[in-house]
């Protein structure tokens, strides 16, 4: 596990836990999407998240727009769930799931609105709300803790137009 100052860079992905609160950066160095508008970098995370469980994600900046992504991975790949801009009033980004399926991972790509931008945001996330239902797997990260890190990018559909 990693305490929650250790730095996300070089389009790494790191698994949440919940209830954290942490300052990072997206530069030019992280995860690229190229698309007709340009190119936009993002960080990424992964959650793990059982029937009845709830979390609420916000990103939030003074240096760019900030976008948040949601994606549930699986054997089809990645699919887009939810997707924010300014639904945190501003310039902030905010995502709120309840997980209605048995289990599901998920990624969350915490980028910026406009291409080619890069800077420092917050991005909390809630507490892990709800009991995993009776005979889920009891996969349970500590809150507050982000932890470990994968070497392999996120490879997820373009977000933009």
């Amino acid at each position: 596990s990693a305490a929650t100052s250790t730095g996300v860079t070089n389009c790494e992905a790191v698994w949440l836990g919940g209830n954290v609160v942490f300052t990072e950066t997206v530069a030019a160095t992280d995860c690229p999407v190229t698309t007709a508008l340009g190119t936009y970098y993002s960080d990424q995370f992964y959650v793990f998240l059982t029937q009845g469980q709830s979390v609420t994600f916000l990103q939030s900046s003074t240096e760019f727009d900030a976008y948040l992504t949601l994606f549930r991975l699986d054997a089809s790949g990645a699919t887009v769930v939810a997707e924010n801009d300014n639904g945190a009033g501003l310039t902030d980004a905010q995502i709120t799931h309840i997980e209605t399926a048995q289990f599901n991972i998920y990624g969350l790509d915490v980028g910026t609105a406009a291409a080619g931008q890069t800077g420092a945001y917050t991005l909390s996330m809630s507490p892990i709300t709800g009991a995993p239902p009776v005979g889920t797997l009891g996969f349970a990260p500590r809150a507050g803790v982000r932890l470990g890190r994968l070497p392999a990018r996120l490879s997820v559909p373009e977000r933009r137009p």
